[in-house]
């Protein structure tokens, strides 16, 4: 339907700020967006929908190229500001780096199994192997 990814309500007052989640990163389930431009918001233009969506505080769009293709134009019309951008921006990268994306590497990864191969090890084959031969259930 459209409507939580534009609804402020739910999304800043409730659970950013009654929940306590100011860094919470909200995105859209697919569509949703493009959604916003039937009933019951019928919004006319994808940049209205890019700034309601953004502006109500939604982060990331699923599903559909409507940010991409309209948020640039929403914010040069004034719908939305760069500063409203940068703050979902912020939340995504900051989800990106608590988990790790951008660590560095603590070793090269491995490399791929040689063609042909089954890409197992020794130990997991064997391990394998006697499970198959052992009735496990009993273990």
């Amino acid at each position: 339907m459209g409507r939580s990814c534009a609804n402020s309500w739910l999304l800043n007052d409730v659970l950013r700020k009654q929940w306590q989640r100011p860094d919470a990163f909200i995105s859209t389930d697919c569509g949703a967006v493009t959604n916003t431009m039937g009933p019951p918001l019928n919004l006319k233009t994808k940049e209205e929908a890019a700034a309601a969506t953004i502006n109500a505080g939604t982060d990331l769009e699923m599903g559909t190229t409507v940010w991409n293709t309209s948020m640039a134009s929403a914010v040069s019309k004034g719908l939305v500001t760069e500063a409203t951008v940068t703050t979902a921006a912020r939340r995504g990268l900051l989800q990106r780096f608590t988990q790790g994306d951008f660590d560095p590497l603590a070793a090269p990864p491995p490399p791929p199994p040689p063609p042909g191969s089954c890409g197992m090890n020794m130990s997991v084959s064997l391990f394998f192997l006697v499970c198959a031969w052992v009735d496990v259930e009993r273990i």
